[in-house]
């Protein structure tokens, strides 16, 4: 059929690979509903190509769990030859999409056709790539169905994340009347009909206009039909067996069935089905649906069987295929063996999520299977449930191997279950089941070793650190590493060394405990494993950060947000952002605080911690800043912080909240008795944990509030000394710290104008207005003249660049995009457009390449300590 209405989007695309192949690389999503022609628009952009440009063309297959990277598969065997090398090496996900760019530093068309029906791979291979595709030169173009991509869709996440970038979404329209009637103009159809019955998408349409005569069908379904009827009978059998197979059929297996090459002629011939010389598949999916559909339940099972037993004795060794097949087959122990084998194969693609499926399914038959082979079924189901953040569905599985496990006398692997179980009931927000399970668990496991022992050992000390009860941490920790004098089991080893140096650092501010934590990296970097890598590096900085060793702390936070993005690790790279957030804030550095827990807040994380702390630094910004809007963030916050129960949690929202009363409310006016109670049973949580941040913090917000005089023991110094009223050498230790907010709210405090001055002008640098209105107010009671009303510039040049501003013109001069601008400051680069937009218009310029003039001729490229910048 000729390609009618797609001369402006081809235009386009074309324009677009020119850019790309020529300059940077770029990503475009292509959409639009079913059959409105996404590939033959991209099959009209590929036939332009010509030397030295080349074509990789991927496709994704509706099998009903999808293979782990499809076209990633495809690309290799069409020409991709650095991922070839590495899958004949059998490389894990990230090297493949390290030689998939690769492979695309080679100007011309990438194609990934299908994504609504991605693999979690494959997913993560495009968030992957259009991160990065900057670096080459090649134009990756991604089709997809947006009337199947609905809110829950994975792909939304990846169109999210991408959202930021340089990545278009451009969307192929269905025809107008116009375009019917081009179509249909040499065909006896009625092309009004055609059109109100179609709507315009080119598959209604084709599909119809290909049998001449016919009328307009009220369904595509039964055009297809009727367009199977009319065909020879022999013509059914290939039909039949291609349309159960969601990929392409490989011409040697249709022979395998029985089926010969005259029969596949026919639907060849009448174009429902294409050959490519070795493979068969329908012209169009919904084509292959209507088919598929059409076949009785009974003969559906015996075709899936039957090509089952084709594909094994033809070799064919994807496992995800051979178990959409064994599922339909209707044969539980073929169903059981493959869906295993494509679970082990997706897990070892990092397709969590496809292998989560499949070992759901297998569980289903679960009683096919010996006992200790099932114990070890649930407890795989169990993991992969936990990585893919379903810790209920996670909790089944283990209490279903606790239950096979209970039927036996091995005491030892009932209680090391017990405690697998307990980490997954704490995840899923059980935690005084979590808390009560573990101990029992450790009891019954007195006088035992082994690594299964270990690992229970050290799942206690990591939930007792996580409840910061530090004693037991550092306790159970060392129990499980006495059981390995050797290293033994890795990922115990990792495990206890993490929850020991978390514990040191949080609760008892022993610097020792960055020695464990990195031992507990470099363990992870051992084993191969990704996620004890970034739970060391979360948690050296989140730690160090709490305890407010802040230039320690922002080393192992910005090492964190680096390997989280380095590797696709957005959990870690969210909640190491969020913590950077908070460290920025209690530094006085609130533009950048609120930048990093929006770059924080971007994308939905698999937990609510990350989120969780960025909403307390959005509300307490706003909070000191005097801004409307601090309630929604410090209302969600508090909620997230109530579910987890834990101190860590509960303590920078409820002190959050007290700052919030005692700022807004006049002066004289009692908090809310719900806020009382909450205030008094955190700081009664913080003075049993004895974290003595948090007892000075939430101490200092009870006595400010009218509580009555707290009991100051074990309270952190500079709260110590703000609270027994000595001002200034409280001012002397908050700025050793670097914490200018709470340096001039102590010098407020002295009653000294000299001090009290000095604190104001801070405060009205910070921007703090609700605070420094009460200094000020301070002042004039006292009789002192002069008081500043007014915030002074915050300027660092003479066209009144801030400071930020001032950075982000040294990266636009170095020719920084604004999304590489946003990777040097770690914000989004929508905040860095911002930035770039307001300095344009305080230099009076259109153009970045005239800001960098101008900044030149003025001067402006000096750096803080007034050297010129590079």
């Amino acid at each position: 059929m000729e390609l009618v209405e797609r001369d402006e989007l081809l235009a386009s695309l074309a324009a677009d690979l020119r850019a790309a192949t020529t300059g940077q690389g770029r990503v475009i999503f292509l959409e639009g509903e079913s059959g409105v022609g996404k590939t033959s628009v991209v099959r009209a952009l590929s036939a332009e190509l010509r030397p030295p440009l080349r074509l990789l063309w991927g496709a994704c297959d509706a099998l009903s769990t999808p293979r782990p990277l499809g076209p990633l598969l495809d690309m290799a065997a069409a020409g991709a030859r650095a991922v070839a090398g590495e899958l004949k090496a059998g490389a894990d996900s990230h090297a493949l999409f390290a030689a998939l760019l690769l492979d695309l530093r080679a100007p011309g068309l990438a194609v990934v056709e299908d994504a609504h029906w991605a693999d979690e791979a494959t997913l993560d291979m495009l968030r992957f790539a259009g991160r990065r595709i900057h670096q080459t030169r090649a134009l990756l173009l991604v089709t997809l169905r947006d009337d199947e991509v609905g809110p829950d869709h994975p792909l939304r996440s990846v169109l999210g994340d991408l959202a930021t970038t340089s990545a278009r979404r451009l969307r192929v329209k269905p025809l107008s009347l116009d375009g019917v009637r081009r179509l249909a103009s040499e065909h006896p159809t009625d092309a009004e009909r055609l059109y109100a019955a179609t709507s315009g998408n080119p598959f209604y349409v084709t599909e119809v206009l290909a049998a001449p005569g016919w009328t307009v069908p009220p369904s595509v379904r039964d055009a297809v039909h009727a367009r199977i009827a009319r065909l020879p009978a022999e013509a059914r059998a290939p039909l039949e067996a291609v349309s159960i197979d969601p990929g392409p059929v490989e011409r040697a297996v249709l022979h395998a069935l029985g089926i010969d090459d005259d029969a596949t002629a026919h639907a060849t011939q009448a174009a429902v089905l294409l050959d490519d010389g070795e493979r068969l598949r329908f012209r169009h999916e919904l084509a292959r649906l209507a088919v598929a559909d059409g076949i009785g339940s009974a003969r559906r099972a015996h075709l899936h069987r039957q090509m089952l037993d084709a594909l094994v004795a033809a070799g064919v060794t994807d496992a995800a295929r051979l178990a959409h097949h064994a599922s339909g087959s209707g044969d539980p122990a073929a169903d059981l063996r493959w869906t295993m084998a494509a679970a082990a194969e997706a897990a070892s693609a990092g397709a969590h999520r496809e292998a989560a499926a499949h070992y759901s399914r297998a569980a289903r038959h679960a009683g096919l299977l010996q006992p200790g082979e099932a114990i070890e079924l649930f407890e795989r189901q169990a993991e992969i449930m936990m990585v893919v953040d379903q810790p209920a569905r996670a909790v089944e599985a283990w209490e279903r191997s606790l239950e096979l496990r209970r039927r036996t006398d091995d005491h030892v692997g009932i209680a090391a279950t017990e405690a697998q179980l307990a980490r997954s009931l704490w995840n899923s927000g059980r935690a005084d089941e979590a808390y009560a399970l573990i101990a029992r668990a450790t009891q019954a496991l007195e006088g035992q070793s082994g690594p299964p022992v270990a690992m229970a050992f050290a799942t206690r000390a990591y939930l007792a650190m996580l409840a910061r009860r530090s004693d037991e941490a550092v306790t159970w920790a060392g129990r499980a590493l006495e059981l390995q004098p050797g290293g033994g089991d890795a990922a115990a080893l990792a495990l206890a060394l993490n929850a020991l140096g978390a514990a040191r650092i949080c609760g008892y501010e022993d610097l020792g405990g960055i020695d464990d934590l990195l031992r507990s990296r470099d363990v992870g970097v051992e084993m191969g494993s990704r996620r004890y890598v970034a739970g060391a590096y979360t948690n050296l900085g989140s730690g160090l950060g709490e305890i407010r060793r802040y230039p320690e702390a922002e080393r192992y936070l910005l090492e964190g947000i680096a390997y989280g993005t380095a590797h696709d690790l957005d959990s870690t790279r969210n909640y190491c952002l969020a913590w950077l957030s908070r460290v920025r804030f209690e530094q006085g550095r609130w533009v950048e605080a609120l930048e990093h827990a929006e770059g924080a807040l971007a994308k939905e994380g698999i937990s609510p911690i990350s989120p969780m702390v960025a909403l307390t630094v959005q509300a307490r910004v706003r909070v000191r800043r005097g801004e409307p809007e601090a309630d929604r963030p410090l209302r969600e916050a508090w909620r997230l912080a109530r579910q987890t129960g834990d101190l860590q949690r509960l303590w920078p929202a409820a002190a959050a909240r007290a700052e919030h009363a005692w700022l807004s409310a006049p002066p004289g006016e009692e908090p809310s008795s719900e806020l009382q109670a909450d205030l008094r049973a955190t700081l009664d949580l913080a003075r049993e944990k004895a974290l003595a941040w948090a007892i000075g913090e939430l101490a200092f917000w009870h006595w400010k509030l009218g509580l009555g005089d707290p009991q100051l023991e074990g309270a952190a110094p500079p709260w110590t000394l703000m609270l027994h009223g000595n001002g200034a050498a409280a001012a002397a230790a908050w700025k050793s710290l670097g914490c200018p907010y709470e340096e001039a709210w102590s010098l407020a405090d002295t009653g000294q104008e000299a001090a009290m001055r000095q604190g104001l002008a801070t405060l009205i640098e910070l921007g703090a207005a609700p605070l420094a209105a009460r200094v000020r107010h301070a002042l004039r009671a006292m009789g002192a003249t002069g008081v500043p009303s007014t915030r002074r510039r915050a300027s660092a040049t003479p066209s009144g660049l801030t400071r930020r501003e001032h950075e982000v013109l040294m990266l636009l001069t170095e020719g920084l995009t604004d999304r590489e601008i946003a990777e040097r400051l770690f914000v989004s680069p929508k905040t860095a457009g911002h930035h770039v937009s307001s300095i344009l218009g305080k230099l009076g310029v259109r153009t970045r390449t005239e800001a960098a003039t101008t900044a030149i001729s003025m001067g402006l490229l000096q750096a803080e300590n007034g050297e010129p910048s590079r």
